[in-house]
């Protein structure tokens, strides 16, 4: 597991080819989880998504299930929650 300060520090670290899953806040410094997602699917990525947010606007779970996301965590969200997303993005 690695953590980052912002995408653009992600993008200069991590080759688009490598494995994995995002966890993306959709307010993140600099580009925020909605850019990052939209560049990483323009870079050719198939690495899969979960998006995370505070903000109580009940579509977002939509706006992020139609994006191409894995899944939406509402915070604060239990562990299980997590996990269980995080199982569901392997899978696929």
């Amino acid at each position: 597991m690695a953590t980052f300060t912002s995408a653009e520090d992600f993008f200069h670290s991590v080759p688009n080819s490598a494995s994995g899953c995002l966890l993306l806040d959709i307010h993140m410094p600099g580009l925020d989880g909605w850019q990052t997602h939209q560049r990483l699917l323009k870079s050719g990525s198939n690495r899969p998504v979960i998006i995370m947010s505070a903000d109580k606007n009940g579509g977002l779970s939509e706006k992020a299930l139609k994006a191409g996301v894995v899944g939406f965590l509402q915070k604060p969200f239990n562990d299980q929650a997590l996990v269980d997303l995080i199982s569901l993005a392997f899978q696929k």
